[in-house]
């Protein structure tokens, strides 16, 4: 298996009342696409500012590819204030940061050639810098053979009914989240009290490979070509739950890559997004000796 999988969108610093957090979607899918084998490449834009140089220097000392972290020297790194409550993040979302103002690159021109995978978000679309950016490099890398995977992230205002619809267009895989769900149905007219029926429709009418709904301790479904997949929950106990869907994510898109089936695919990504969830902080360090049982799934 060769060529990378990328994490697009926001790159940010989480804010914990107990301190700040590197985060965002696309660092914790690469850096959570590594863990599980592959070669995991965030795309984002930080600030010309101190954070953004740490944050920098935290990727490379994960062994991370920084190439396509672009610096901004208008606008600053972003960042989200975080609040648990129960385990459970409340996020704030701050406006008008670098990764608003993701441009497009020589560079990714070139990967979106190699690459095997991709994982795109709806709150990184939020500006139309970024939107178009994000947008003509999933279509590249999609026409070139590589598994699109829609994140959605209902957060805040930071989602419309076109983003969503121009997304799915784009995407093979659809990936939501029982928090997700209700903006997710409201936004695209769909009956909120008929979730399975919905989200099997939505595959078939949109031609999609996957449509995956994770909730949390109650596991999560599948919708493939060959039926309805029930994942079972692993219980666990929970320092928090950030960064789990992205860890379920990458741990679905490196099983089914390696040519596993629907089931132990699904069973690898809860095994892995049960592992993050047990440490603090969205992408956290799993043992070798976690990871090597994992990988006997």
């Amino acid at each position: 298996m060769f060529g990378p999988v990328l994490g697009i969108g926001e790159l940010l610093w989480d804010l914990f009342p107990s301190g700040r957090v590197a985060g965002g979607a696309p660092f914790n899918f690469a850096f959570h696409a590594n863990q599980a084998g592959l070669q995991g490449i965030p795309v984002s834009r930080i600030g010309n500012d101190e954070p953004g140089q740490t944050l920098l220097g935290l990727l490379r000392d994960r062994g991370l590819n920084t190439s396509l972290v672009q610096t901004d020297d208008l606008f600053p790194t972003g960042s989200v204030g975080v609040d648990l409550v129960g385990g459970s993040p409340r996020y704030t979302i701050h406006q008008d940061v670098a990764w608003d103002h993701l441009a497009w690159s020589p560079q990714m021109e070139s990967i979106a050639g190699c690459a095997l995978g991709l994982c795109f978000g709806t709150l990184a679309q939020r500006h139309p810098d970024s939107r178009a950016t994000i947008q003509r490099l999933v279509k590249a890398a999609g026409a070139a053979g590589a598994i699109c995977v829609l994140d959605v992230n209902i957060r805040q205002q930071y989602f419309t009914k076109d983003i969503l619809e121009e997304s799915i267009d784009i995407a093979q895989w659809v990936k939501l989240s029982a928090e997700d769900w209700p903006g997710f149905a409201w936004a695209l007219g769909l009956n909120p009290a008929r979730r399975e029926d919905e989200l099997e429709s939505l595959r078939q009418r949109r031609n999609l490979e996957l449509v995956a709904f994770t909730d949390g301790g109650e596991g999560a479904t599948l919708h493939t070509p060959e039926g309805i997949v029930s994942v079972a929950p692993l219980r666990v106990e929970v320092a928090d739950t950030v960064g789990a869907g992205d860890a379920f994510t990458a741990g679905l898109l490196a099983s089914r890559l390696r040519g596993l089936p629907w089931e132990r695919a699904g069973k690898y990504a809860a095994a892995l997004a049960a592992e993050v969830v047990k440490r603090p902080g969205g992408a956290p360090v799993i043992e070798p000796e976690a990871l090597a049982r994992l990988g006997q799934i």
